[in-house]
């Protein structure tokens, strides 16, 4: 207990946003409709929340279109601050949105005895023993949706069965992405488990309201490399890598002036993101002070030139938000996918190549080997070691036929690929019927 205050104070320190929801992670949640039943779909952070944001809309479609369903609503659990956030701005109040309770009995006891809720689905890897068993003995069906399970996922899964052996059987149903996934589920003796796909492949682009041409003209005023999604050790890895390709540009008739954008994967590293690209050299600025200083030059009859001119200074934009990612991918000249240089397991690669932008990523993919595979078979990316993105962004600048056949091949995955998202809300209302 003492070790859970210490995280819990941190986080708090952190993200204040945390310690004001608190009440929700041992199990005190206000049921802002008593009256309605619910559909509780968990996703466990960001971007189990942005690639949960099809399903949820094709059920809420279900729900307003099917008279059976017209006393149900939808009842969204998160368990990160800014899963938290992104799902408020996606959702509104359309649907109840929550910090999820931790796994301990009373927790998990207190909060379903809330709520009148008809099925529990759990998006992609979160499996809970304490909150299935709960949910078993209150007879509510449970569904592991858009189910996929790594290499570790499921040595570790394997060692909890043998202390809780009831719990893959006692979910009802697993919607696995693939063969590969369905086997390593039946092998952990889960009883119904679909071959469906990922809906991934079905997301819908989402262009942020603030990427105008304007914007875009005054502040991403050059060619950009973007860093998508990165953790802490890679970003060094990055910056050294990019200043390494300008070396390689710099003499050669195709030199153009660019700038390295990172998104980092969690925004409150950023400004330690700005003291370390300044130590190796560059001249990083936060995204929110370049758009500050936009808004300061409109409202003060400069127009955009203050913009125009300080970001053609930077070197370095790096971004302090979330939900920027699709804009950026659509506007970039290609893409890093980060987690990849790390073993994080890397991150979804589908964004990019729905928003036509050729990426590239390091060889640690694994919490998303399946989907990966398919554009490494369809020659729609390539993988590279920690000191080839100097190399492999050198050529990506001097040919844009590569450019052009790893996006049309990336695009072409995408759409054969579709489809997931109708078929996972089929199975999961059937559950409830």
């Amino acid at each position: 207990m003492p070790i859970i205050m210490i995280r819990i104070l941190i986080k708090g320190l952190s993200d204040k946003f945390y310690l004001k929801k608190f009440a929700n992670r041992i199990g005190y949640v206000r049921n802002l409709s008593p009256d309605k039943s619910f559909i509780w779909i968990h996703a466990v952070s960001l971007g189990e929340v942005i690639s949960s944001k099809g399903l949820i809309d094709e059920i809420k479609k279900d729900l307003n279109s099917h008279q059976q369903f017209h006393n149900y609503r939808i009842l969204l659990s998160t368990s990160t601050g800014t899963g938290l956030r992104r799902a408020i701005d996606i959702h509104g109040e359309d649907i109840q949105i929550i910090f999820s309770p931790w796994d301990f009995l009373p927790f998990i006891s207190r909060f379903l005895n809330t709520f009148d809720i008809k099925i529990a689905v759990f998006f992609e890897t979160e499996i809970w023993p304490n909150t299935i068993k709960q949910c078993s003995k209150k007879k509510i069906p449970t569904i592991i949706a858009n189910a996929r399970i790594s290499e570790k996922s499921f040595t570790n899964y394997k060692k909890l069965s043998k202390l809780a052996p009831w719990m893959f059987p006692n979910i009802d149903m697993i919607l696995a992405q693939d063969s590969y996934h369905v086997q390593r589920f039946k092998l952990l003796n889960a009883n119904s488990v679909q071959k469906v796909g990922t809906v991934k492949f079905d997301e819908v682009h989402t262009k942020n309201d603030l990427f105008n041409d304007d914007f875009i003209e005054n502040i991403f005023n050059k060619p950009f490399v973007l860093a998508a999604s990165t953790h802490s050790g890679e970003e060094e890895i990055i910056i050294s890598e990019y200043q390494q390709m300008r070396e390689l540009i710099s003499p050669l008739p195709i030199a153009v002036e660019s700038s390295l954008v990172i998104v980092p994967r969690h925004p409150e590293r950023s400004k330690s993101l700005v003291k370390l690209s300044k130590k190796m050299g560059e001249k990083p600025c936060l995204l929110s002070e370049l758009k500050e200083l936009d808004r300061g030059s409109k409202f003060w009859g400069h127009g955009s030139r203050f913009t125009k001119k300080r970001s053609r200074e930077i070197s370095i934009i790096i971004v302090d938000e979330i939900g920027m990612l699709d804009s950026l991918y659509a506007h970039a000249s290609f893409a890093f996918i980060g987690g990849s240089l790390v073993p994080r397991g890397g991150h979804n690669v589908i964004e990019a190549a729905r928003n036509e932008c050729p990426f590239i990523l390091g060889k640690h993919f694994f919490n998303f080997d399946t989907v990966v595979r398919k554009f490494i078979d369809a020659q729609a990316t390539l993988v590279i070691g920690k000191n080839d993105l100097s190399t492999f962004g050198f050529d990506f600048f001097n040919d844009k036929d590569i450019r052009e056949r790893l996006k049309l091949n990336a695009i072409k995955v995408v759409d054969e690929n579709k489809g997931s998202t109708r078929r996972q809300a089929d199975y999961i209302l059937e559950c409830i019927n």
